[in-house]
């Protein structure tokens, strides 16, 4: 079926995948969300986070006693981007700008994440007598540099003026 006139293939592609997207990563949290407590509370687990590092161990605290929390922020996460690309694909104003925040929020969350990677990485190295090396970082690289570059690229075409003519 070809494009209606005035509404880019850009948009549409954008707006398609982020509903795949966010289908599948809330059912992804959900299921998250229940294996969460039965997972917390394993006795086998709880002795494998003991035996880590001091400084690993601190640095992963938070994530693993909230896991709970972290399922249910993901699931609200991942409705918010769901709505904002239906809003994106109906070529709504709201849904556009909408999308752009959840976009820097992504944005956001990958610098989070890089962060604490780098955090867990120097941790372990130092309680390892420092055998971790440069190539330890060579996934922050690529798992960090190259998604924030596409969310930063997605979003300034979203915000340019050819792409927000076709938004009501």
């Amino acid at each position: 079926m070809p494009p209606v006139a005035g509404r880019s293939a850009f948009v549409s592609i954008v707006a398609w995948t982020a509903i795949a997207l966010s289908v599948l990563s809330a059912l992804a949290w959900c299921v998250q969300g229940l294996v969460a407590p039965l997972i917390h509370h394993d006795p086998e687990v709880q002795a494998l986070l003991q035996s880590q590092p001091p400084a690993a161990r601190e640095a992963t605290a938070p994530f693993v006693d909230f896991l709970l929390w972290w399922a249910v922020v993901g699931v609200l996460v991942s409705l918010a981007s769901l709505v904002c690309a239906i809003g994106l694909l109906r070529r709504r104003h709201w849904g556009r700008l909408g999308f752009v925040g959840v976009l820097a929020a992504t944005m956001l969350g990958t610098l989070a994440m890089a962060w604490l990677q780098v955090r867990i990485v120097a941790a372990v190295g130092k309680d390892l007598g420092n055998v971790v090396g440069p190539m330890a970082y060579l996934p922050l690289a690529v798992f960090a540099l190259v998604p924030l570059t596409l969310c930063a690229w997605i979003a300034k075409r979203l915000l340019s003026p050819s792409i927000a003519a076709e938004f009501s």
